[in-house]
C-alpha cells in the first residue's frame, strides 16, 4: 500500500494483511501513559489516507473473515473511509473492499480478474 502511493508507475494495486481503523488504534493509544511511543505510528499516516494518495489509480483492499490476526470489522470502517476519496472523484468502481472466507492469505483469482479489468 505504501510502495504504491509513492510510485506514480505503479497503475493498479491490491493490498491484503494489515487493514486497520486508524482512527480506533489512534484512540487506544492516546489514552495510555505510553502516548509517545504507540502513538507515533498513527499520528501522521494511516491507512485510508495512503489509499487517498493512490486515487484515482485503481485499488482492491483483501481481508479475510477468519484472519486471527487482524479485525474484519475494524478494516470494513477503514474502508468505508478510504472509498470516500473514489466517491467524491465519482469514480466509486476502481475502489473494491473484498471480504472472503480465508485466513490470513490472498484470494487469488479476485486479483486476477481486478488486475485484467484495470490493466489492459
Amino acid at each position: 500500500m505504501y510502495t504504491t502511493t509513492l510510485c506514480p508507475f505503479i497503475k493498479a494495486a491490491t493490498i491484503s494483511a494489515d487493514f486497520r481503523d486508524t482512527k480506533f488504534e489512534l484512540n487506544k493509544t492516546t489514552h495510555t501513559k505510553l502516548l509517545n511511543t504507540l502513538s507515533k505510528p498513527f499520528e501522521d499516516f494511516g491507512n485510508f489516507q495512503a489509499i487517498g494518495m493512490i486515487c484515482p489509480r485503481p485499488c482492491m483492499v483483501q481481508v479475510r473473515q477468519n484472519d486471527p490476526i487482524f479485525d474484519i470489522v475494524k478494516a470494513r470502517v477503514e474502508a468505508e473511509t478510504a472509498g470516500f476519496f473514489y466517491e467524491k472523484l465519482g469514480i466509486k468502481d476502481k475502489f473494491e473492499f473484498l471480504e472472503h472466507p480465508g485466513s490470513h492469505e490472498f484470494e487469488i483469482k479476485s486479483i486476477f480478474v481486478f488486475f485484467d479489468k484495470y490493466l489492459k
